[in-house]
């Protein structure tokens, strides 16, 4: 079993917040955690599927940013995720509704950084089994900057 197949075992047991920390510090320098991933992460501590939050962060650490390294566009994301898991961007009425568009921006640099882009676990009305990760590229120092890991963000 290699190494990563042992983390993702173990991932089940652990919070959100915990995962994000876990594959940081196996891949360092690949991901910024944003403050606010962490605390949204925290808001999601009861989020029940850590095995698939696992993978998905194990896939923009190392698949993800190994294609975004060689040039790739934004939508290697399908390559790595698929269409069910990444979202390119949200709804036009969410985007370009000022409460979802506040909770989609995130300080970065100094700098507020909108994170449409994002990935998908679940579907229910519920921070157990759903969870949104919202993420961008910063191809200047080849890194993914995580800015929310928890639950579902305001809609429209």
């Amino acid at each position: 079993m290699c190494s990563s197949d042992l983390l993702r075992e173990g991932a089940a047991r652990q919070t959100p917040r915990q995962i994000l920390e876990l594959v940081d510090r196996v891949s360092p320098g690949c991901l910024v955690l944003l403050p606010s991933a962490l605390k949204s992460a925290d808001e999601a501590s009861g989020f029940e599927y850590g095995e698939k939050l696992f993978d998905y962060v194990w896939k923009l650490a190392t698949a993800y940013r190994q294609l975004r390294l060689q040039g790739g566009p934004d939508v290697v994301a399908t390559q790595v995720f698929g269409n069910n898991v990444w979202a390119a961007k949200e709804s036009q009425a969410t985007a370009q509704n000022a409460v979802g568009k506040a909770a989609r921006t995130f300080e970065y640099k100094g700098q507020p950084l909108l994170m449409l882009q994002h990935l998908k676990i679940g579907v229910k009305d519920s921070p157990n089994r759903t969870l949104r990760l919202h993420f961008e590229w910063d191809a200047e120092d080849g890194v993914v900057v995580i800015g929310h890991c928890g639950p579902h963000l305001y809609v429209q």
